[in-house]
This record gives structure tokens, sequence and C-alpha cells, in this order.
């Protein structure tokens, strides 16, 4: 019996320091690509995140807002000038809330 001789390698088969070079380079662009998305969904988890605490923000001004409204309307100026001061405080750029607790502490001739 005779032994036949192997076959020439195929043009597409690649000698081992090859596959691997091939392999770490795919391996390589997978992670990088993998490393943008996580990047990415950061960067809009932040915005998302400011987004929801402005909203909260918001809502607890206009309640403290309307709170002070309700204790004016009672007659109790001072708990509705303090309601008016704690809006005031956490945002300055309102006018309305320093206008209303003026109004709430003219009630109480201070």
């Amino acid at each position: 019996m005779t032994l036949r001789e192997p076959p020439p390698p195929s043009p597409l088969i690649m000698s081992s320091p090859d596959v691997a070079k091939a392999i770490e380079e795919h391996v390589s662009k997978r992670v990088a690509a993998w490393e943008a998305r996580v990047e990415k969904a950061e960067e809009e988890k932040a915005v998302v995140s400011g987004h929801i605490r402005c909203a909260i923000l918001s809502t607890f001004l206009h309640n403290l807002n309307m709170q002070g409204n309700a204790l004016f309307k009672d007659g109790d100026f001072d708990g509705a000038a303090k309601h008016f001061l704690h809006a005031h405080t956490l945002n300055f750029t309102q006018p309305s809330y320093l206008s209303n607790m003026a109004a709430a502490l003219l009630k109480l001739e201070r």
C-alpha cells in the first residue's frame, strides 16, 4: 500500500499566526463597537436623567406654589410665605414666587 501525499494547502487556509491575528482584529473591532454603543447609551442615560430631574423639580415647585396659594386663601399667611420662599430659593428666576411671598408678608404686616 502506498501513501498518498497530502493535497497542497488551500489559499484560504492561513497559518496559525495569521488566524490568530485575524481573530484578534475581528474581536477588537467588535469590542470597540460595543464600547461605542455603551458610551452612547451612557450619554443618552445622562440626558434622560437630567430631563427627569428637571420634571421632578418643576412638579415640586408647582406643588409648593399651589400649597402656598391654598394656605394664603385659608389665611395662613406665615405658612404661605414659607412655601413661596422655599419655591423662590429653589428657582429664583420665577418672579411669581417672590411676588406671592411679598403679598403674604404684606398680609402679616412685616
